[in-house]
């Protein structure tokens, strides 16, 4: 795993990884994994760590964030998750939120569109920009 992280560095300015979950089950395995990324990127030099489920800080900037958020709740309450943000905290990089900045008046249904998938994809692009 590291080795592969590292290499990926050596190729690319992004890196990104995924994690399986459905709404708050997740496989804390992959966050597991996910903190040996971490301490593997910082040797190669990376010092940010964007996650989709982090809130945007007040403002209108997705960061830089130096803590995790008090008061977390869903994924950010779970100890799994915690600790990889503390990892990337810990070796002091500076967190980035990405998500879309979502209506919460929206109707339920229309969030489950496929237009609102492709939307709420564009957005994020644009913020890791």
């Amino acid at each position: 795993m590291e080795d592969l992280t590292q290499w990926g560095f050596a190729h690319a300015p992004v890196v990104m990884a995924n994690e399986a979950h459905s709404r708050l089950t997740r496989c804390i395995r992959t966050r597991e994994i996910s903190v040996r990324i971490i301490q593997a990127a910082h040797q190669a030099g990376v010092r940010r760590l964007a996650m989709e489920a982090l809130p945007w800080p007040a403002g209108n900037s997705p960061g830089p964030i130096q803590a995790i958020p008090p008061n977390a709740e869903g994924y950010l309450a779970q100890p799994d998750m915690r600790r990889l943000i503390m990892a990337a905290l810990d070796l002091c990089w500076s967190l980035w939120a990405y998500e879309a900045v979502i209506d919460r008046g929206k109707n339920p249904a229309e969030l489950l569109s496929r237009e609102f998938t492709n939307w709420r994809e564009r957005e994020q692009a644009r913020n890791l920009e």
